[in-house]
Order: C-alpha cells, then sequence, then structure tokens
C-alpha cells in the first residue's frame, strides 16, 4: 500500500506564518532597541531617568490594569472575561467554558509575570536589559502568547467546538463596527 503524504490543515500553516512573522517583528524590535539604548548612555542623567520612569509607569500601568481587568473576572459569581469574549462568538460547552475561564487565568498571570519581571529587572539588571524587556520584549511575548494560545486550542479542541480565527475576526469587526 502506497504511504500518502498527509496535508497540513490550513489553521496550521497560518499558526506557522504567524510565528515567523512573530520572530522576524521581535528581531526588528530588538535592533531599534538596542539602537535606542546604545544612545542612553549619551543622554544626560536626568533626561535617561525621565525616559526610564516613563517607560516604567506606562508599562506598569498597562500591565497591571491588564492584571486586574481579566482577574477581577475570575472573582466569585464573575464570568471570566475570554468566556464572555468567547461567548459572543461561538456557542460554548462546559469543556470549552473551562478553557477560557484557564485562559482568563492565563492573561492574568501574564499581566502580573510583566510587572514583577519589569520590577525585579529594573532593580537587579543592568539598565540596558530592563529596557530591552520593556521596550523591545513587550509586543513580541503578547503576540507570542496570543499565537501560542491559538495554536494549543486548535491542536486540543475539534473545531465544531471552537470558533475559527475568521469567524472571530468578523464577530469582533461587527461588534466593534456598531
Amino acid at each position: 500500500m502506497p504511504v500518502t503524504e498527509r496535508r497540513r490543515p490550513a489553521w496550521l500553516r497560518r499558526v506557522a506564518l504567524a510565528a515567523l512573522a512573530v520572530i522576524v517583528a521581535s528581531c526588528a524590535v530588538l535592533l531599534l532597541v538596542a539602537a535606542v539604548t546604545s544612545t542612553l548612555g549619551r543622554l544626560p542623567q536626568g533626561a535617561r531617568w525621565g525616559m526610564v520612569t516613563v517607560a516604567a509607569l506606562s508599562h506598569g500601568a498597562i500591565y497591571t490594569s491588564l492584571a486586574l481587568l481579566f482577574g477581577r473576572s475570575l472573582m466569585r459569581g464573575r464570568t471570566p472575561l475570554v468566556t464572555i469574549l468567547a461567548a459572543q462568538v461561538h456557542a460554548l460547552s462546559p469543556r470549552i467554558s473551562a478553557y477560557t475561564r484557564r485562559v482568563t487565568v492565563i492573561w492574568t498571570l501574564f499581566g502580573v509575570m510583566q510587572v514583577l519581571g519589569s520590577v525585579l529587572l529594573l532593580a537587579l539588571a543592568p539598565l540596558r536589559v530592563w529596557s530591552i524587556f520593556v521596550n523591545g520584549l513587550d509586543l513580541p511575548l503578547v503576540l507570542l502568547l496570543f499565537v501560542s494560545e491559538y495554536a494549543y486550542r486548535r491542536l486540543r479542541y475539534p473545531p465544531e467546538e471552537t470558533a475559527s480565527l475568521a469567524e472571530t475576526i468578523r464577530v469582533t469587526r461587527s461588534r466593534v463596527l456598531r
């Protein structure tokens, strides 16, 4: 019996392309941040710490808000935020509802870890390392979490239990543009 080559699903190709895009974008951002941080040493001390303060406060505010937004929805008697968002796109089975709760926990922990990582690096690491984390790895880490969650969901759950990426975008777009 001849061996037939199994074709990879289209969503897997999209995830691989998205991961490649994240890697390329990350490299570009890291090069930009490296160029910017190399000039930090040439700035007057006051200007340097002013830039650091603004970056630290904005990074901390964004991720603290993210952690609170997702985390508050996990409190007793509330519906997890990712569950609310997923239910607007697709009818949820109990199994998917439990999964969306775990994803909400992951986003909460992601926000907390971003803030803790920033604080620890600012306190213990060279300023350039902290700057690369806050300014260069910020968006790539968010994109990596999105792509990883999407890939896991597609591998773990059958398509009829979850919404496709196209369906999610279509429903989100229609709700935003109302």
